[in-house]
């Protein structure tokens, strides 16, 4: 983690993936690191590359 104050780096910074909607929010939270993949469920059913979200970061 970033202890410096400067907001999140490369390595603290990760891709959050809400599915399975219900009435009072939802039952599935993935989470991966930038750089890793990131499986979207049916009917999506992708991996989403999240390498190239690197460079938003500084």
């Amino acid at each position: 983690m970033n202890t410096q104050g400067t907001g999140p780096t490369r390595a603290d910074v990760a891709v959050r993936l809400h599915s399975d909607p219900e009435v009072d929010g939802y039952r599935v939270a993935l989470s991966v690191r930038f750089g890793e993949p990131l499986t979207i469920p049916a009917p999506v059913d992708i991996v989403l590359d999240t390498e190239a979200l690197k460079d938003y970061v500084r």
